[in-house]
């Protein structure tokens, strides 16, 4: 952790915005060891590896989560190679999966068109491998997540840090974020506000934190459509990890409601599926679909018209969702 966080939170305990840190250990990029002290009800956070704590009285929700991915071995065996590939990992254990994911996480960055002065939070940063792209490109990043522990959380950001690279990491909540109003030019997301219990809430936060103009970027979301159960049957749910699977409006209306004007991208991994015609679906209906969308998409005009009606698509079968959403007001 820097000296210049400090420019940015707010006190998760009152409110303040005044600080100052306390040092046990530092190394020549930053304080690694040591607190951040509230000046006005003087709570006291940790600083721990570089990642400052302001998880406090963690919600039972929030404890179960971070019990069930600490105890999901998918999500523990990897490596510090394994990091270091991320989005595009080589062993053939991960590569497909991740394929698709980086596929629309580099087109929604490519849309984004960063200039490299930008300050970004990174919400659900996890392995924190997104951050340090951010980080990479001159943005001034920060990235939260609810766990600590290698090779799932924020630790991860070790093997990234060095040279020019530095970003933070803060564990935090995402419906309870612990940063100044209108302290970001873009929020950014993976796969992860579906973890929250309460979309409004999430995105009223992500709201006040956002500067005028400022965007929020979801990618690889996983919506639910209207031929789908609510139930998200998973293996993580067992393991304590919340999971939803919220509807196209669902996080629409979310958005909308909190003062955000919407944009809804066709995922890249959709296209790559109707270019290949190698449709993949947790259901025999979603496979069926996809494989007469592929057809289509390939004779003359097919793509051109499977374009402009892809919402429709996310609405029938749910797909993952890429969105970007600017604040017009709020």
């Amino acid at each position: 952790m820097r000296q210049s966080l400090l420019e940015l939170i707010k006190c998760p305990n009152c409110g303040s915005e005044k600080f100052f840190a306390e040092e046990k250990k530092s190394d020549k990029s930053e304080l690694r060891e040591g607190s951040v002290k509230c000046r006005e009800c003087s709570e006291s956070f940790s600083v721990k590896k570089g990642i400052l704590d302001l998880l406090i009285n963690p919600s039972e929700e929030i404890v179960k989560e971070q019990k069930g991915w600490t105890q999901d071995e998918s999500a523990n065996v990897n490596s510090k190679e394994f990091i270091l590939s991320l989005p595009r990992p080589a062993d053939k254990e991960h590569k497909e999966w991740w394929q698709e994911q980086a596929d629309n996480y580099e087109m929604v960055l490519k849309r984004l068109a960063l200039r490299g002065n930008e300050t970004v939070l990174d919400v659900g940063a996890g392995r924190t491998w997104s951050t340090r792209d951010f980080a990479k490109k001159g943005c001034r990043a920060v990235g939260i997540d609810i766990l600590r522990e290698k090779f799932v959380g924020l630790e991860c950001a070790d093997y990234y840090l060095g040279g020019s690279v530095f970003f933070e990491r803060v564990l935090a909540d995402m419906n309870a974020l612990p940063f100044k109003a209108k302290s970001f030019d873009v929020v950014f997301s993976t796969a992860t506000l579906h973890h929250s219990s309460n979309l409004n809430e999430c995105f009223g936060e992500i709201s006040r934190v956002l500067k005028k103009n400022g965007k929020v970027v979801l990618v690889n979301e996983p919506t639910r459509g209207v031929l789908e159960s609510k139930e998200f049957k998973h293996e993580l749910v067992e393991l304590g990890v919340n999971e939803h699977k919220y509807s196209l409006p669902e996080w629409l209306s979310a958005m909308k409601r909190n003062g955000f004007e919407v944009e809804v991208m066709m995922p890249r991994s959709v296209e790559r599926m109707m270019e290949t015609g190698k449709v993949k679906g947790d259901k025999k209906y979603k496979v069926f679909l996809g494989k007469i969308a592929s057809f289509f998409w390939r004779i003359p005009g097919g793509k051109f018209l499977l374009k402009r009606m892809h919402i429709a698509g996310q609405l029938l079968v749910g797909l993952g969702v890429v969105i970007i959403g600017r604040k017009v007001r709020g």
